[in-house]
């Protein structure tokens, strides 16, 4: 006889093989059929994510999925908890690596084009680019606001931005002003601290003698040459615009002997500056404070001029000579000191990095080219103590690489310290928004006292421009300024910002051309991106900032993170997120940043490719964000091995409840069996501790909980036991039907569990569920978490006691599997074991009885009391009885004609087989 027929043997259409690839399309079709995003109630409780816009420009690339599907998975499990979630995705679509290819494309610079033709270039570029990059973000399975997502670009966008540059000005926060700031000469434009990064740079290295003029008169004890400053710079090219040397007023300074000169610098860099200079013999003939330089004359060390001693904090005793040669136009402390002793600021350097023509010996030459030219103007003066090159940090140009340097031109500024701004972005920030990880908290403070007044404007033509007009006499703004930028917002709203290049502004607004200049800058990106909050509170009357949560990437603290701060406060008085989230940067497997020339980059699309877009999310969840994390061939193969897994655990709830019907055969907790009892209560400590992950963003955490929870306690724990019953026992007995609900009770509540994760597989796994496939829940994210059950049904269930059993059975089974593995044994049912027990062990194993065959997997179990032993010991011994044809097990048992044993007689004709626990 064929005993298959008699057995449940598992049914589903739940494939083991995924096809991610392939039929993850036919499930991004579903969710569009449906309209996903916005088939929601609008509950009360909202959450509103505040998407940080990727720049329009390219494909995305493995860091821009990492950051939206962390977001993506934040909202989806916020769905789920009953919020309505507001996640309207963005796109940054201003400025100039959009100019840059449009001009490649169109092949001539943005000069030999009007400015409206540009404009309309760039615009188009844009468009094209985030057509690209929404179709990659969709594929990714993100759900999201796509066919009303926002571009800094659009029409109400831009008038969001003017909206509140013209608070800020009103409430005196904009001004403008000459002074240095960083300048990129392949942007040529001015850059913000948040556009640049430090890379090394090699660098000249130069120690110069500044002679002291009329040094007797201050000297006349000693007798010298000559007697001067030692100062140290990198920047060479400065020096023809050196106007003072800086002392520390809190240093004490030497006067040192060496050859019949006299030299001065820090006293506590003696050593290090007598060892640099290769000084041999010195004699240190007295210490002075550095009061006694104060406007000290001294010689130009290149020019027949004088320049003069002034004191100032920022110079340092910690490295160089603790003498500081300041040229005013070209760094921001120097600038600073020019200001408090009234020395001339200028700037001689064109926005391409040539000297002006009356720059003495230098004229119209390119400053990259300069410092040889200085090195040996310095040997022609008897100047130059010592030449060499070092290896540096040195700011640069985040999108070029190339070095920056300080430049003195008129910008508009945001001023940070109006209206204590600065202080009250900091105390909002420690005291309001919580940070992951905390010490988010530490970065963000540091950079918020230390940063300069915010520079907004740039020399560029596609962005937003600032709207003004200025007194060419005394470079005031128009009186009816405010007026002016209430009608351009309103002007904006429906038509944009090209009127300001395609029409007479002047004539439009009843300017006199001759007495005002129309400002011709734009306003930095990042000021476009700061105001979001502006556009979706305009957008979504119902919301109000704070909003409850920003995720970006660890680079945003000092660019949107400090915008949008900055820009929240100063319009607000209120701090724009509840809570900020930063992401470390995805680097390869060896921990390498990606680039072309390493070829270690990889690409999202192509991951979706190869293994699917659900086995790129479960990579997302799971390495910890908080630090940069890794990914690789190596590693995505880990990874999708650790997806099989997940999706088998799932097969076997699916092709185990086939035939089950929830409103027929849903057997209630106080009826089911013992062990399913203790799945229930383990799957319900396993959920919350999920929900708790979930909602402190731990991902990674969330990740491991549910990987082990379908390797442990369910594959070689609960799987294992309740095979036997749920193949072996009638289709429709209580003992099949206890498991099929405890099955359906977890997978009901495990599916939306992984949902937020595993989207497109969650929703494959519901839509193989019967009987709820033609309910009201057509997609697994319909529904929200609950359970069927409680925490109030077990609160007199006693997991110790199941501690103890399996602790005794992951004993067992290690010597059992020796044991197999020694005497070529295939399987743990033809195996017997004899428990020798104290009277402790003794009971607790009898409170099982006949059940514990059925628990620890062999054919049969014996528990002998033995009074003697402290604890409990056991034998293992290879049965001798026959195999049943039908469950495997051996039996004493033995029908010739049948071959089965008298357990699977009972299940298939009498329904009496007695099981109490398993």
């Amino acid at each position: 006889m064929d005993y298959r027929f008699t057995l449940n043997l598992p049914e589903t259409n739940f494939s083991m093989k995924a096809n991610l690839s392939l039929n993850e399309n036919d499930i991004l079709k579903f969710w569009d059929g449906i309209n996903l995003y916005n088939k929601k109630s609008f509950n009360k409780k909202i959450f509103v994510l505040n998407d940080g816009p990727p720049y329009s420009n390219g494909d995305i690339h493995i860091g821009h999925a990492f950051n939206k599907i962390l977001k993506d998975i934040v909202c989806k499990f916020k769905r789920l908890d009953g919020f309505f979630v507001n996640f309207v995705p963005g796109w940054d679509c201003h400025g100039l690596p959009i100019e840059l290819n449009v001009e490649k494309i169109i092949k001539k610079s943005k000069f030999l084009v009007s400015d409206s033709d540009f404009r309309a270039l760039c615009k188009k570029y844009a468009d094209e680019q985030v057509s690209i990059q929404r179709s990659s973000f969709i594929r990714l399975g993100i759900n999201a606001s796509w066919n009303d997502f926002y571009q800094t670009m659009d029409f109400k966008f831009e008038a969001a931005i003017v909206k509140t540059f013209r608070s800020l000005l009103e409430n005196g926060y904009i001004y403008s002003s000459i002074r240095p700031v960083y300048w990129c000469f392949d942007c040529t434009s001015a850059l913000a601290d948040a556009e640049l990064e430090y890379l090394d740079k090699q660098s000249d290295s130069i120690y110069v003698f500044f002679e002291i003029f009329d040094f007797e008169n201050f000297f006349d004890k000693f007798y010298f040459r000559k007697i001067g400053f030692v100062i140290w710079t990198t920047t060479p090219w400065t020096l023809p615009f050196n106007e003072a040397i800086a002392l520390n007023p809190k240093a004490e300074y030497l006067l040192i002997a060496h050859k019949e000169i006299g030299y001065i610098f820090d006293k506590k860099l003696l050593d290090f500056v007598v060892k640099k200079l290769a000084f041999n013999r010195i004699h240190v003939l007295h210490t002075f404070s550095a009061d006694f330089f104060l406007n000290m004359r001294i010689i130009h060390p290149m020019y027949s001029k004088f320049v003069k001693v002034v004191l100032s904090d920022h110079v340092s005793s910690d490295s160089g000579t603790g003498c500081v040669h300041i040229a005013p136009g070209y760094g921001y402390d120097d600038y600073k000191v020019a200001l408090k002793f009234g020395l001339p600021i200028q700037n001689k350097i064109d926005v391409n990095g040539y000297f002006y023509g009356d720059v003495e010996d230098f004229s119209s030459l390119n400053i990259k080219d300069v410092n040889p030219n200085v090195v040996a103007k310095l040997k022609e003066k008897n100047n130059l103590l010592l030449h060499e090159c070092i290896l540096h940090r040195y700011p640069h140009c985040w999108r070029h690489k190339s070095s920056l340097i300080f430049r003195t031109t008129n910008q508009w500024f945001l001023s940070v310290d109006n209206k204590l701004l600065r202080s009250n972005v900091i105390n909002m920030s420690k005291n309001f928004i919580r940070w992951i990880p905390e010490n988010g908290k530490t970065k963000i403070l540091s950079m918020i006292n230390d940063r300069p007044d915010w520079c907004i404007s740039r020399q560029r033509v596609w962005g937003v421009p600032i709207f003004l007009f200025v007194n060419k006499n005394d470079d005031s703004l128009h009186p009816r300024s405010l007026l002016i930028l209430d009608e351009i917002i309103e002007l904006i709203k429906n038509d944009g910002t090209n009127f300001w290049y395609d029409c007479d502004v002047f004539a439009y607004f009843n300017i006199d051309p001759v007495l005002y200049r129309k400002v011709t800058d734009v306003l930095d990106v990042w000021y476009d991106s700061s105001s979001v909050y502006e556009f979706i509170l305009n957008k979504f009357h119902f919301l109000k900032i704070p909003f409850d949560l920003c995720l970006e990437g660890n680079d945003q603290y000092r660019g949107w993170f400090q915008a949008s701060l900055i820009n929240s406060v100063a319009n607000y008085n209120l701090f724009p997120f509840k809570t900020i989230v930063a992401h470390g940067f995805v680097l390869d497997g060896f921990g390498r940043k990606m680039s072309k020339s390493l070829n270690n980059v990889v690409s999202p699309n192509d991951v979706i490719k190869i293994y699917g877009a659900d086995v790129l999310r479960l990579w997302v969840s799971s390495v910890n964000y908080c630090f940069d994390v890794n990914i690789s061939e190596e590693i995505l193969s880990r990874v999708c091995e650790s997806y099989r897994k997940i999706r088998n655990t799932f097969r076997f709830f699916l092709s185990n409840v086939y035939d089950f019907n929830p409103e027929n055969n849903l057997v209630m907790y106080f009826d089911i069996f013992y062990i399913d009892k203790w799945i229930l209560k383990k799957f319900i400590l396993f959920k919350d501790d999920l929900i708790r992950d979930f909602n402190e963003y731990k991902f990674y955490s969330v990740y491991k909980k549910i990987y082990n929870f379908c390797i442990d306690e369910l594959g070689s724990k609960y799987f294992e036991i309740v095979k036997d019953r749920l193949y072996l026992t009638r289709s429709s007995s209580i003992f099949r039907l206890s498991c099929q609900s405890t099955l359906y009770y977890i997978l009901y509540e495990f599916v939306k569990l992984i949902s937020p994760i595993l989207s497109f597989t969650a929703e494959e796994i519901w839509k193989n569920i019967k009987y709820v496939v033609n309910s009201v829940h057509s997609s697994v994210f319909d529904l929200k978490v609950n359970l069927f059950l409680n925490h109030e049904h077990f609160n007199v269930f006693d997991l110790i006691f199941f501690d103890k059993l399996f602790y005794i059975k992951d004993y067992v089974n290690k010597i059992i599997e020796r044991f197999r593995h020694e005497f070529n044994i295939g399987s743990s049912l033809e195996l017997e074991l004899y428990f020798y027990c104290d009277i402790y062990w003794f009971n607790f194993l009898l409170k099982l009885k006949d059940d514990l065959f059925l628990f620890f997997l062999v054919s049969k179990v014996n528990c002998i009391l033995d009074i003697k032993s402290d604890g409990f010991y056991f034998e293992i011994v290879k049965s001798n009885f026959f195999k049943c044809e039908r469950c495997w097990h051996r039996s004493v048992n033995k029908f010739n004609e049948l071959r089965i044993c008298n357990r699977c007689i009972l299940n298939i004709y009498y329904f009496k087989e007695c099981r109490r626990f398993f």
